[in-house]
């Protein structure tokens, strides 16, 4: 039976509600905001007493409550996160003063959406609590909640310069630790999801294993990046540090990945070198042209086919994703070209020679030839 609220019970805590399951009454509580709904019993009095104690537990401090009332114009979420969008998210910059990618903010805009939604949309935003966004936050894997955290903090922080609350309640909220837990992807299994792909899949492993780039890098590689047999990329992830300005003179593993996306019947006239013809139309969106691919995409065909050929007997946070194919390259430069860890360093575009090291440590161990007398 569908859940109900009797006529003339209006007195009760916002989110309580009954449910009849023949003759017998139950009572859940959906949390304000949010989709979560909690049993509550049968006890009506025990219901209502949990559910105004739950709320007064997440309302803000009482005096910073009261002068959110008084202070503030009215103002949803939604409404301040469109303002957010349009109005901050183009005047952000990268540490070298650049405006950020169109890709990017199309990013931003979608995690404000996913936000604003979680929240309440329609929703004051004075009355957003802590709570609220730790929830929110918690329901994401650590590295996405920080993300979140980062971009809801600045937003917040705008709600309190703009007057539509007193006090930001992101910042007493913690980031949250992350390690490395991933297993290293082996050559067997780069193999057999590389024969398993489609074309446009296979020239993406190629890339990404020869040029040791990160995802976001492969995919904006374009036809005119490759000139006068030198590869140019700027590497996103580094830019704003003023580093990660590569021109890479491929060898033969590197041009013939290269050379297979030129001579992609499937290209046309896409500009760049990683490209698939869809199946059917698509909105732009961020794209520049149709053919083009997202890192998304080429991220989530890597793992159905990782899994569809159970080729890691393990958790699924363990599993090796796209991410590896780097890890697997800089040590296949190092184990079988001999390359040092400069070498690697300098193409894969990290600031310290230690970090490159420790990158690629994590991919498995290493034996080394000693003498003793």
């Amino acid at each position: 039976m569908g859940k109900s609220r009797a006529h003339g019970r209006r007195n009760w805590p916002e989110g309580l509600y009954e449910r009849r399951r023949g003759r017998r009454v139950y009572y859940g509580f959906q949390i304000p905001g949010t989709t979560r709904e909690v049993s509550l019993g049968s006890d009506l009095a025990a219901a209502k007493q949990a559910a105004s104690i739950y709320l007064s537990r997440q309302a803000p401090d009482p005096i910073a409550n009261a002068l959110n009332r008084i202070e503030r114009p009215s103002a949803t979420v939604a409404e301040h996160f469109a303002w957010f969008a349009e109005t901050e998210l183009p005047e952000r910059r990268t540490r070298t003063g650049k405006s950020m990618a169109a890709k990017t903010l199309y990013e931003y805009r979608a995690m404000l959406d996913h936000a604003a939604a979680h929240l309440g949309a329609e929703r004051a935003v004075a009355e957003i609590t802590r709570r609220a966004i730790a929830e929110l936050l918690e329901s994401y894997p650590p590295r996405m909640s920080n993300r979140y955290r980062s971009l809801l903090s600045q937003v917040f922080r705008h709600a309190v310069a703009r007057g539509l609350r007193t006090e930001n309640p992101v910042d007493a909220t913690i980031a949250r630790k992350h390690g490395v837990q991933r297993r290293r992807l082996d050559k067997p299994a780069f193999d057999a999801i590389h024969e398993a792909g489609e074309p446009w899949l296979k020239r993406a492993m190629d890339v990404a294993l020869w040029s040791l780039q990160r995802r976001e890098d492969v995919v904006s590689m374009r036809v005119e990046h490759w000139a006068e047999e030198v590869l140019s990329v700027r590497q996103r992830k580094v830019e704003g540090h003023g580093t990660g300005l590569l021109r890479i003179t491929p060898g033969d593993n590197l041009r013939a990945a290269l050379a297979a996306c030129l001579d992609s019947p499937e290209r046309e006239d896409c500009p760049f070198l990683l490209h698939r013809k869809p199946i059917k139309r698509i909105k732009a969106g961020w794209r520049v042209h149709p053919y083009q691919l997202a890192g998304e995409m080429i991220s989530r065909e890597f793992t159905r086919l990782r899994d569809e050929l159970e080729l890691y007997n393990c958790d699924s946070a363990e599993r090796p994703t796209w991410h590896e194919i780097r890890a697997l390259g800089g040590d296949f430069y190092r184990e079988q070209f001999g390359w040092a860890n400069e070498q690697v360093q300098a193409l894969m575009g990290h600031s310290t020679v230690a970090m490159t090291k420790a990158y690629l440590d994590r991919h498995g161990e290493r034996w080394q030839d000693v003498s003793a007398g």
